[in-house]
């Protein structure tokens, strides 16, 4: 029996030779288990020699190959080395450069919309009260078409110690500075938005909705903001993930897809197309959160002048004839938009987040202006849902009106809404990620 590499890496493919070894269904390193690669079983029908590839995940370590198939076990002679970082090391401070141009590793099959995949990737070890990074650069010719990003990673205690940015500008500043953490040199341009598991970002300003803990993070986007999207991840401790880019819109439930909204996962799609909306009576419509932790932004304009009175509300909309509890728990939330000729910024003016994904507010918006409206998905529970938004006390009745069971939350705690939605609860130096500051 062969193995190349004789010195890998995590996420590294570790590659198998020898009589049989195309009939293994166990290969470990140290008692971690490996993970096969798809497609990679073979076998020479002159020779009868077999193959088959592994990637080799965290924590695997250096050690004799222990495997078992059907007619073969044992250990290798020979010791695989393992280097304890992952295979696109270092890429905290240079991206590892993705091309969403190329074509996936398995055409023609079942798995043809992976461009890329990895399960086997490694967040190393980080010094005591610092943190680490690995950063990824997705180059795209055509950047009108569906892609869809997942990243997995196990929770401890329900706090990962991860946080996940997906962005349309990033650089790094090597200003030589050593009191500095390494994140708090990243930044952007002034007007870059992006999606994070900690806060989000609209037209410079920080909007930080209270969410549940997560162990995975999917974002599908219809059409991409830019020409090169850019992936950083931010951790505290060391442990395994996984990184997936699909070609594809994909949602987390089939029945749920994308709505007639999207793309809005950004507050700058708001401002143009159907996503903007003249509130001169009425709006009633159905939407989804089509994955975890979604999140819709729609831009209202209100025609006239004077104080108006603006009703919203939502109303989640389960599948007929389902069983169980409707779970959803969507939050609701009124923005002003931001304008830099008058010094306005993005601050809440109303919020509805309690428990459950039927919200209600009744606010007194300025008439003559415009406001962004938020729907956050706080459980992590992907769900159809009516909104309505309707002024001058004229009737809101999401569409359509349903009896829907009891909303359980048994493992959640909510945030009050006294807190209010522009949280500074991400640490200092993920916070400094976007300052206000143009490239070099």
């Amino acid at each position: 029996m062969r193995l190349t590499p004789a010195l890998a890496h995590h996420g590294e493919i570790l590659r198998v030779y020898g009589v049989g070894v195309d009939s293994m269904f166990l290969a470990s390193l140290a008692g971690v288990n490996l993970i096969e690669y798809p497609f990679s079983r073979s076998r020479d029908s002159a020779t009868s020699l077999g193959r088959i590839s592994f990637w080799v995940p965290p924590p695997a370590r250096t050690d004799r190959l222990f495997y078992l198939g059907a007619g073969v076990f044992g250990q290798t002679t020979d010791t695989t080395k393992v280097k304890f970082e992952d295979v696109f090391e270092p890429n905290d401070t240079v991206p590892t450069n993705i091309d969403l141009d190329v074509p996936g590793p398995w055409p023609g099959t079942f798995l043809a919309p992976i461009i890329f995949t990895n399960p086997a990737l490694a967040f190393e070890p980080v010094e005591r009260s610092k943190s680490g990074e690995d950063w990824y650069r997705f180059p795209i010719a055509n950047n009108n078409q569906p892609v869809t990003f997942f990243i997995t990673y196990p929770s401890i205690s329900g706090d990962t110690g991860i946080r996940v940015f997906l962005m349309d500008s990033l650089y790094y500043q090597a200003n030589g500075d050593p009191t500095k953490d390494p994140i708090e040199k990243f930044a952007g341009r002034d007007s870059a938005d992006f999606i994070g598991t900690a806060f989000y970002r609209c037209k410079g300003f920080t909007f930080g909705p209270p969410q549940a803990s997560r162990e995975s993070t999917t974002v599908a986007l219809k059409t991409l903001p830019s020409r090169a999207l850019h992936l950083l991840t931010n951790f505290t401790r060391a442990q395994r993930y996984g990184l997936t880019v699909a070609r594809g819109y994909f949602t987390a439930d089939p029945r749920i897809g994308p709505d007639a909204y999207e793309e809005n996962d950004l507050c700058t799609y708001a401002d143009s197309g159907n996503r903007r909306i003249m509130l001169s009576t009425t709006f009633s419509d159905t939407l989804t959160i089509d994955n975890p932790h979604d999140i819709d932004w729609l831009r209202i304009d209100l025609p006239g002048t004077g104080p108006v009175s603006v009703r919203l509300r939502t109303q989640s909309r389960p599948f007929p004839g389902a069983a169980l509890p409707d779970t959803s728990d969507i939050d609701l939330y009124v923005l002003t938009t931001p304008n830099p000729s008058t010094g306005q910024t993005l601050s809440p003016v109303a919020f509805d987040t309690s428990a459950g994904s039927n919200n209600d507010i009744s606010t007194l918006l300025n008439a003559g202006s415009s406001y962004y409206v938020a729907v956050v998905d706080f459980a992590g529970v992907p769900t159809r849902y009516s909104l309505c938004m309707a002024r001058d006390l004229a009737l809101c009745t999401p569409i359509p009106s349903a009896s829907l069971s009891p909303a359980t939350h048994p493992a959640v705690t909510r945030r009050g809404p006294t807190k209010g939605p522009i949280l500074e609860s991400a640490p200092a130096g993920v916070r400094s990620l976007f300052r206000l500051s143009s490239p070099p």
